[in-house]
């Protein structure tokens, strides 16, 4: 008989530019918007990538030296997505853009180093260690 591999749980992960990962982990920014429609709902792990967003920091008065990049910070729930052409009222929704609304923001205890990747990706949980939990 076979020997079957199982596969270690995994975590969808969506990496964002600093300062805008840290921004939704603090659940300040609840909107994210995106060029494309997500059908996901659920748990949501938040990656700051390496670039930073100079001007951005600045308009929220951030150190933009201070802020993690290379690591996922935390996780939230995607709990819907609105096409472009549904309304949206939050201050943080673009026009024209997806709007994936994102609730319960949660910190890890420590920030994980990790390598981002375009799109919607998977992260083992063996790879968060003990930061995931309260």
């Amino acid at each position: 008989m076979p020997v079957r591999k199982h596969k270690p749980p995994v975590l969808k992960c969506l990496s964002l530019r600093q300062p805008w990962a840290s921004l939704i982990v603090a659940g300040k920014k609840v909107v994210e918007n995106r060029s494309w429609y997500t059908r996901w709902r659920g748990p949501l792990l938040i990656h700051a990538s390496k670039t930073v967003d100079l001007d951005a920091c600045r308009e929220h008065g951030l150190d933009a030296e201070s802020l993690p990049t290379g690591v996922i910070l935390g996780l939230v729930n995607v709990a819907d997505c609105l096409p472009p052409e549904e309304p949206c009222r939050s201050r943080w929704a673009d026009k024209g853009a997806h709007h994936w609304l994102l609730a319960d923001p949660q910190l890890l205890r420590n920030p994980v180093h990790f390598i981002g990747r375009v799109g919607l990706f998977h992260v083992p949980l063996n790879c968060l260690g003990k930061s995931l939990g309260r």
